[in-house]
């Protein structure tokens, strides 16, 4: 069978797309600032911060020609092509969590402006999310009917930082429910359970009184359907894509101790 070998220009479209499918191009937010001063000799080079989480091509090379440094969002995905062109110039390329900020705060179309600063300014930093009053202190992570090397999960030793994990592994549903009954029992607990059946999932584990189970769902519903029930368990189908799994998981995390809405206690709690 005859090979087909991509060109950069298709790679490059082709990592647009998917990112785009996956909700991952965050456009460039644009801070208003007072025109960056002209780098003194020998000073600071002047920098080009982005917030989009795709870096392309087309926008290296629209850079103007002072710019020696690049500053993207800590998960901006660089194109081959783009980081390509970064080493030709000869620009340097950096990460930094301030730009990460502004890319989730932002609503301009994705790949749009970008703010020019000296690179000894103080950043403008972006509204964040209020942070969660109180952060869980313990996160189970069980496993049904699947191994757990079969889940993309490396993104679990990064939030081991912040919270102590616990990890399950069982063939039977029913035994899982238990094992999460009991450790969701605890103050300021949650919980994530990988299953492929995460409808009968859902059912056993929400037998549990302790239990108030939600389905995973995108990222972008999950803070009103947790909020709707305090979730305190999140079930993941691990068939899906590495990226919803992370953005999932994390976030539910950050929304901290599940709090059952007044509505429901009675019938829930």
């Amino acid at each position: 069978m005859n090979g087909y070998s991509f060109t950069p220009a298709e790679i490059e479209r082709l990592v647009c797309l998917v990112m785009a499918d996956l909700g991952l191009t965050g456009g460039a937010a644009v801070v208003p600032t007072a025109e960056p001063p002209a780098p003194a000799e020998g000073g600071d080079a002047v920098e080009l911060r982005l917030s989009s989480r795709v870096i392309t091509l087309e926008q290296i090379r629209s850079a103007p020609p002072k710019i020696r440094r690049l500053v993207v969002p800590n998960r901006a995905v660089v194109t081959p092509s783009a980081r390509d062109e970064l080493k030709k110039t000869g620009m340097q390329l950096a990460f930094d969590s301030a730009a990460s900020v502004e890319a989730s705060a932002s609503a301009v179309p994705a790949f749009g402006r970008a703010t020019l600063s000296a690179s000894n300014a103080a950043p403008a930093l972006a509204p964040r999310r209020a942070p969660a009053a109180d952060p869980i202190r313990s996160l189970s992570v069980a496993y049904h009917a699947v191994l757990p090397e079969a889940v993309p999960a490396r993104f679990l030793e990064e939030l081991a930082k912040t919270v102590s994990i616990e990890r399950y592994q069982n063939k039977c549903v029913m035994q899982t429910a238990e094992f999460l009954a009991g450790r969701l029992a605890q103050e300021k607990s949650k919980a994530v359970l990988f299953t492929r059946y995460t409808a009968a999932a859902s059912a056993v584990c929400n037998r549990k009184k302790v239990i108030r189970a939600m389905i995973g769902a995108g990222a972008d519903r999950l803070d009103a359907d947790a909020a709707s029930i305090g979730a305190n368990l999140l079930i993941v189908d691990p068939g899906q894509g590495v990226f919803q799994i992370r953005r999932a998981v994390t976030r539910f995390v950050e929304l901290g101790a599940a709090v059952c809405p007044d509505v429901l206690r009675k019938g829930l709690v």
